[in-house]
């Protein structure tokens, strides 16, 4: 315990952990011969476990913050969400890049992210202004192709 004690430097807010950081910016503590994160184990110490399928978000967004206080176990999606990646960032667009709301009514779900229905619909309007006699002419020869095969 005064090991883990001796690097954290409280704060009027966050327990900044001043020992060893991993690339990532996150606390590391060398215990029972191997390294832990120290927010999981200043979590495991207040909060005794962690629950299984869950990881531990910073609420202060302070990646070398211990304080037990500001650690929260959530699923990875909810960890994701919350942060500043491009999926955190745009999970929390409520409008497209050209302005409609992503709403009930105008978002589809893709695999991958979310899409505008509005704007799909534009884009397929102007695709088939554009290209409407390639668009004829394959439809005439699919026509003329079922046709001879029935």
């Amino acid at each position: 315990m005064e090991k883990f004690w001796q690097r954290v430097k409280k704060t009027k807010t966050c327990w900044n952990w001043i020992g060893n950081l991993n690339p990532d910016g996150y606390g590391l503590f060398y215990i029972n011969k191997k390294y832990i994160l120290a927010h999981r184990f200043s979590y495991k110490l207040f909060n005794k476990t962690i629950p299984k399928n869950l990881e531990i978000d910073h609420l202060c967004k302070n990646r070398n913050c211990v304080n037990p206080k500001h650690l929260e176990a959530v699923t990875h999606k909810e960890n994701v969400i919350r942060g500043n990646s491009f999926a955190g960032i745009n999970s929390r667009k409520t409008h497209c890049k050209r302005g409609h709301p992503f709403n009930e009514e105008n978002t589809r779900f893709l695999k991958n992210g979310r899409e505008c229905i509005t704007c799909k619909q534009l884009t397929d309007e102007k695709y088939r202004k554009k290209n409407q006699k390639k668009i004829q002419k394959y439809q005439q020869n699919y026509y003329v192709e079922n046709i001879q095969v029935a």
